[in-house]
């Protein structure tokens, strides 16, 4: 379904889906991310659901039920939200905030405490 190629220019790669090309972004500072600049919302849902169709996640798993995906290729992911780009946002005076954006918990022996700050 998803093939790798080696794009052109050194430091990036080009991935070809059926049907949808992604042309390459530098593989540098904003890098892995950038290749969604170029693929409409819905073809980032599809790639992040996959191999589930859009269509079957909606009929069979929207508001009922939980969806697992077990990827072979542990790495599917890597880079797409890093601890790094969390605690961007959250040191951000523009970014995420606690408790309108984002709650932090943690739950021990079936007990939950929010560990929430104030503001950013």
């Amino acid at each position: 379904w998803l093939k790798r190629c080696q794009a052109a220019q050194a430091g990036s790669t080009a991935e070809v889906w059926e049907g949808l090309q992604c042309c390459a972004w530098p593989m540098g500072d904003g890098g892995w991310l950038g290749r969604f600049r170029q693929w409409s919302p819905e073809d980032v849902f599809a790639w992040l659901i996959a191999p589930v169709t859009v269509e079957a996640f909606f009929a069979d798993f929207w508001e009922k039920k939980p969806l697992h995906i077990a990827r072979q290729d542990k790495a599917y992911y890597d880079g797409l939200f890093t601890r790094a780009m969390v605690d961007s946002q959250l040191r951000s005076p523009a970014g995420l905030a606690y408790e309108k954006d984002v709650n932090v918990a943690k739950c021990v022996d079936g007990r939950q405490s929010m560990c929430n700050r104030k503001g950013t």
